[in-house]
């Protein structure tokens, strides 16, 4: 962690200013070491292999299977989100001009990979943050990266100052207790002039998912992750019969993608029959370990930016049964 890191955080407990902590040099660089300690409450604060750890005492006690759940997902998954492409799709419309000269801030950063795709389209800095050990393969990915700082931390608790010109979360709102919570704490993190964009799992098209996926994943998401990884290879391997040998072929014609367009996910099979068996694999983990899975109309991601005064907001699908939000700070 280097010492000009320092100027984006707070104590997460009382919002108020952190002392320096002691200043190292290490092959010609200043990092900083030992504890960032709050001038107020006291709360000291580590910094362990090189990331500042800011998680409070826990509020919740679903955020302790949450983090152990995901933790052991993006060890797993670390390399599968390497495509820039997807990662503008959802965040879409936004481009990678957006990101040139920005400070952002990536909530719910999981393996790290997509704060690297930030970098490369120019941003200024990056802090990127998770609940969950992944932070540590988040910092292996930002190896080199020298304008990219990673800290652990809960969303609902950021220890982070309102500086951001351009703040996303991508897959993490849906999986919290309070998923408008989780929103107001990121939209109180943009500058004025600032953008906030994020992609929530959608109540519309998800009909299968809800009354059937979401009743097993209740059971699942309290087993232990190595037997529920055992039987994601299973249903993955099905979900890729279904996709690459039906869906795909049928989006081939005129009249197989009619056929789509009315089939329950048929939509979304054909999207996700492009990508490869792990990929798939990780989607299908994801849906089984996850203790908390909600999903939302689109009046909900509305509402979420018209209640944190944002403006220029618009809210669009992807494939069908998910949704894209963003707006700008007044």
């Amino acid at each position: 962690m280097r010492p000009w890191f320092f100027q984006y955080l707070l104590c997460p407990s009382c919002g108020r200013e952190l002392d320096m902590p002691s200043v190292v040099g290490r092959n010609g660089e200043l990092t900083l070491q030992g504890d960032l300690v709050c001038l107020a409450c006291r709360r000291a604060y580590p910094i362990v292999r090189g990331i500042p750890r800011f998680l409070l005492e826990k509020n919740y006690a679903i955020h302790g299977r949450t983090q152990k759940s995901f933790s052991y997902s993006w060890r797993r998954f670390s390399e599968i989100y390497a495509n820039t492409h997807d990662f503008l799709d959802w965040l879409a419309p936004l481009e990678p001009a957006d990101f040139r000269d920005k400070v952002v801030l990536d909530a719910g950063c999981g393996s790290g990979q997509h704060a690297a795709h930030v970098v490369a389209f120019g941003a200024r800095a990056v802090v990127a943050f998770d609940i969950s050990q992944s932070v540590d393969v988040a910092l292996a990915h930002a190896r080199g990266l020298e304008n990219v700082l990673i800290v652990q931390a809960d969303i609902n608790h950021p220890p982070l100052r309102p500086v951001f010109e351009l703040v996303y979360s991508i897959g993490v709102l849906h999986h919290l207790p309070d998923a408008a919570e989780g929103f107001a704490a990121l939209a109180r993190l943009v500058r004025p002039g600032g953008r906030l964009s994020v992609w929530v799992y959608g109540y519309e098209g998800t009909w299968i998912v809800r009354h059937i996926i979401d009743p097993v994943r209740r059971i699942t998401s309290r087993l232990p992750v190595q037997f529920v990884f055992g039987l994601s290879i299973v249903l993955a391997m099905i979900f890729a019969l279904l996709a690459k040998a039906i869906a795909q072929p049928l989006a081939a014609s005129q009249c197989g993608r009619k056929v789509l367009s009315v089939i329950p996910l048929g939509t979304y099979l054909n999207y996700m029959a492009r990508f490869p068996i792990p990929y798939l694999l990780n989607s299908v983990f994801d849906q089984l370990i996850a203790p908390i899975t909600r999903y939302f109309r689109r009046e909900d991601v509305d509402r979420w930016y018209r209640t944190a005064g944002l403006k220029e907001i618009a809210v669009t699908a992807r494939n069908d049964m998910s949704w894209r939000g963003t707006g700008v700070r007044r």
